[in-house]
């Protein structure tokens, strides 16, 4: 994947075909993610996918926060035109971020090693 992410694509293939036979066997899921995604721009676009999946994630929930403090505040006091107006914006714009998310969830479904790789936050010492 790194070796594609820099353009090194000949590299890549040349390493993945070298120890394809050992580990084939024991990793055909892998492989079959491997060869779908094969090229530097199938890497970078499954690294922006996965990159947009996790934003869009953390959108939803700031958005979850904001609708539920808002919500809050129109149970304990009158709500006003305005209140109720901010709530149902708020609700409209998380239904909408979810469902952006959920389809880029969908998209990665197609690639369950790969993403499980890239979602990875590597700690290096």
């Amino acid at each position: 994947c790194d070796l594609l992410e820099n353009d090194l694509e000949e590299s890549a293939a040349t390493l993945l075909s070298t120890y394809r036979y050992i580990h084939e066997p024991f990793y055909p899921t892998e492989f079959r993610d491997l060869d779908r995604c094969c090229t530097t721009h199938g890497m970078k676009g499954l690294n922006e996918l996965v990159v947009n999946a996790y934003e869009t994630l953390a959108k939803a929930k700031t958005i979850r926060i904001s609708y539920e403090k808002h919500k809050e505040a129109a149970k304990s006091a009158p709500p006003t035109a305005k209140a109720v107006e901010a709530v149902d914006a708020l609700e409209k714009e998380y239904k909408s971020v979810v469902e952006e998310h959920s389809s880029l969830l969908r998209k990665l479904r197609d690639y369950p090693f790969l993403k499980k790789v890239r979602s990875i936050k590597w700690h290096l010492n």
